[in-house]
């Protein structure tokens, strides 16, 4: 009896670890998903860092190119801000109709909220 309980509870995670692939390999492949890492560390650190240090960052990592921590928090917390306002922002406008739409814009909030997550999680990495 209890074999058979682990057994289907093992079947259930794996269908809902199937679900959870398939949401996202389909959300990685929406248009603006995925992050030119130059053109995102360009934008995001030219004003903060001298042409020579931005090269390097672009080329060996923040990990590695020894660019100040205050600066690499204070863009982080501005990404982090911005995708957060920018998820919210879609959340609320897909929850306006309300009623029956609901069946259609619960699905598009939260293909819409993995799509920021993943492009979050690649802005930050």
């Amino acid at each position: 009896m209890i074999r058979k309980i682990l057994l289907n509870e093992v079947l259930m995670l794996a269908n809902e670890s199937t679900v959870l692939e398939v949401v996202l390999s389909n959300v990685v492949k929406l248009p603006g998903v995925k992050v030119d890492r130059r053109e995102f560390l360009a934008k995001s650190f030219s004003k903060h860092l001298s042409p020579d240090e931005l090269a390097e960052l672009i080329e060996k990592g923040s990990g590695q190119a020894n660019i100040d921590k205050q600066i690499l928090n204070k863009i982080a917390k501005k990404v982090i801000s911005d995708r957060t306002m920018q998820s919210s922002s879609l959340s609320f406008a897909t929850g306006i109709p309300g009623g029956l739409a609901m069946a259609a814009t619960i699905p598009a909030d939260t293909v819409q909220f993995f799509a920021m997550a993943l492009r979050l999680s690649q802005e930050l990495g």
